[in-house]
């Protein structure tokens, strides 16, 4: 959105709020404290495009607690300030409606403008999906498709879309029994000892994976996690299990809801990363080899401090590929956000997310030597994180099938 365009829907926004302020509160007028900004944040949360359904007239409340100072007593005493409406219909329909303007048109209430704002930019965003959703397939709906795609699944449609995309609900309904089966098998416990170690390691932070029932050894997270692990080793033999599988797995079965849809995404996945975990890592190495080149071509004064600093590109990028960003400290919409992308676009998304967040710390990593440098990295701001910053970033390098090679 333009900055004029976004400066004019912000005062209207404002200038609605205030109008719901003056006529709440049980009818009665008050002046508003000139540092008051009703919505100020909810104006950023709607201009950025937050999809979010909270509590909007929750929000408002505490903000106008907060800020109008206007106690009984001063009421009582200062009628030229705060005075009795003499109109009725200021109060009429006060949950849907604020008083009538001097144009005569009624001003919307701000709680329900910005539900109602919020409300109609997700069903639009919804039926956007489901048109494309109901073509999957078709060669027409591609560039619709993408530019979804970069704008972000709905969280209520993740599911499916991730289903889609790896096929894993048509694995599931094709292979019915095969993934009871394989946790059954003896040989599915041949990694125990490994899995049981980074059960406790996988999201620790996550009630899903924490929370356990009284004389419980584990949570229903991690019972599901180990079955999803020894299922994915007796499948795939050569490859059995490895660290860092964990946290691809738990992220799936976080998004996909049960424990065979994520078995059947792994499977899926592991066919393009299975190299990130076999003996020798070959694809591990390849992709920091990767990563390093890219900065070079494309971040040419960060590769350069990197290198004076001695930061190796190991210890930057290293976490970010080991898991594809599942096991890093993001926020999980982040890294559901990476994923959506990931699992269409393919491995060079993790590449491009990379550079982006490179590229929107380049200024404060310039000046930061080795040690701060490693510091950053292990607690990045929220700023950075945000989807809405690096998306547009990671798609704004030229990233072409020759710095792939070998992929």
């Amino acid at each position: 959105m333009a900055d004029i365009e976004r400066c004019r829907v912000r005062n209207a926004l404002k200038r609605a709020a205030f109008e719901e302020a003056r006529t709440s509160n049980g009818g009665m007028r008050f002046e508003e404290d000139e540092s008051y900004d009703p919505v100020e944040e909810l104006c950023d949360g709607y201009l950025n495009g937050y999809d979010r359904d909270y509590d909007i007239a929750t929000q408002i409340a505490i903000s106008r607690r907060q800020s109008f100072s206007v106690s009984a007593s001063s009421r009582r005493s200062n009628s030229s300030t705060v005075r009795r409406s003499g109109d009725s219909r200021d109060l009429e329909q006060n949950d849907m409606f604020a008083k009538k303007g001097s144009s005569g048109l009624l001003v919307p209430n701000a709680r329900e403008r910005f539900k109602s704002l919020l409300r109609s930019k997700s069903v639009r965003k919804l039926e956007a999906w489901k048109k494309v959703l109901s073509g999957w397939t078709d060669p027409m709906n591609q560039a619709q498709r993408e530019r979804l795609l970069r704008k972000g699944i709905p969280k209520q449609l993740r599911p499916q879309v991730w289903r889609m995309i790896t096929l894993s609900g048509h694995m599931h309904q094709k292979n019915p029994g095969i993934y009871e089966h394989l946790c059954s098998r003896e040989s599915a416990k041949s990694y125990d000892s490994d899995i049981y170690d980074d059960l406790g390691r996988t999201f620790p932070n996550d009630e899903l994976f924490t929370r356990k029932a009284e004389g419980e050894e584990w949570s229903t997270g991690q019972r599901d996690l180990l079955q999803i692990l020894r299922a994915y080793s007796a499948f795939d033999k050569s490859t059995g299990y490895c660290q860092g599988m964990n946290f691809i797995a738990a992220h799936l079965y976080i998004v996909l809801g049960d424990a065979e849809s994520a078995f059947w995404a792994l499977v899926q996945v592991m066919k393009d990363i299975k190299g990130l975990f076999t003996e020798g890592l070959s694809m591990y190495n390849m992709c920091l080899d990767i990563f390093e080149n890219l900065c070079h071509k494309h971040l040419p004064n960060i590769a350069g401090h990197f290198e004076r600093e001695r930061a190796m590109t190991v210890m930057i990028a290293g976490p970010w590929v080991n898991t594809f960003f599942t096991g890093s400290n993001f926020p999980n919409e982040s890294v559901h956000r990476i994923w959506d992308l990931y699992l269409y676009f393919g491995p060079e998304i993790i590449f491009r997310v990379g550079l982006a967040l490179l590229k929107l710390s380049e200024d404060h990593l310039l000046r930061c030597s080795f040690a701060d440098i490693v510091s950053y990295f292990s607690n990045m701001p929220s700023a950075v994180l945000e989807p809405k910053n690096f998306i547009p970033v990671a798609f704004s390098f030229d990233i072409d099938g020759n710095d792939l090679k070998g992929l």
